[in-house]
């Protein structure tokens, strides 16, 4: 009582140790009382989607309503990868020292060399074992949640049955370069030149099944002939990555280079010849193009 404590520690003090008292320390800074935080740590549940999350506490002792699931430790820990890679290094600590005492990391995967990196272990009386690990491999990130083992050698071992199955079974695509051209040739009318190229307005990488990665197709989806002029960066539709067994991805198609118009005599002469070779100036219409990989 009355000793100052800086954040960074108590952050590290609950990261690698569990530590009940500094999520109580930190929650009554914050909220108040610990009671108070609680209820703004499940309005935050509830505005990420975590559906069957409530807090009655800040450390997860047990307490008659405090309740959670697999799924929705499983969207937290994603939202905290996501929204705040800046601090995941804390979970990564195999050790804390404090006050000349060290504890170690209860997850002992982090010293396995397994390629896990983080994420948080869990223990109970009521509810037994958990640990909610994560591990990167080839630029995949994968998260594997364990609830309710029996022993903390079970939950690690579970842990990592699953990242070992989703490693094995999915890999990372680059599917798209931001500015990379997507295809050289989208037919333009009235221009000074009758091609455009493409090119992708977005990065964007893809989760595939590695035995149905042949399956993987690019499609560029747009409103053609494109007439002129053309303007370099203008959005004209999209580009839209599939395969078999995942979602798709999309970004947008953008207009690749400067297109400028033919004068009057340009467009008559092009309206002309393809009336003298029985031909209409094709109007605008929904393109799919599927370009060469």
């Amino acid at each position: 009582v009355g000793k100052m404590i800086a954040v960074e520690d108590l952050i590290q003090g609950i990261a690698v140790s569990s530590g009940n008292d500094a999520c109580i320390a930190i929650a009554e800074r914050l909220g108040g009382t610990e009671e108070a935080f609680a209820e703004k740590m499940t309005l935050k549940a509830q505005e990420l989607g975590l559906e069957n999350t409530t807090f009655k506490n800040a450390s997860g002792w047990p307490m008659e309503g405090h309740t959670s699931t697999a799924e929705d430790m499983f969207k937290l820990a994603q939202r905290l990868i996501l929204d705040f890679p800046q601090y995941y290094h804390y979970f990564s600590g195999r050790s804390f020292t404090f006050s000349g005492i060290t504890q170690y990391n209860r997850n002992g995967l982090l010293r396995r060399n397994v390629g896990v990196d983080g994420l948080k272990t869990g223990h109970t009386e009521d509810s037994g074992y958990h640990l909610v690990a994560s591990g990167e491999r080839d630029g995949l990130r994968l998260v594997s949640v364990v609830i309710g083992a029996d022993s903390m050698r079970e939950r690690e071992g579970e842990a990592l049955k699953g990242l070992s199955w989703g490693f094995g079974l999915y890999k990372n695509k680059a599917v798209a370069e931001k500015g990379a051209v997507l295809t050289q040739k989208a037919p333009v009318i009235y221009g000074l030149k009758e091609h455009v190229p493409l090119i992708a307005g977005a990065s964007a990488q893809m989760l595939l099944k590695k035995a149905k990665e042949h399956t993987f197709k690019t499609e560029l989806v747009y409103q053609g002939p494109l007439k002129a002029p053309l303007k370099s960066g203008t959005v004209i539709g999209k580009a839209v990555f599939s395969a078999q067994g995942v979602p798709s991805v999309e970004v947008p198609l953008l207009v690749g280079e400067d297109i400028g118009e033919k004068n009057i005599f340009g467009r008559l002469f092009d309206q002309l010849k393809a009336a003298l070779f029985a031909k209409e100036v094709p109007t605008e219409a929904p393109i799919t193009e599927v370009p060469n990989e």
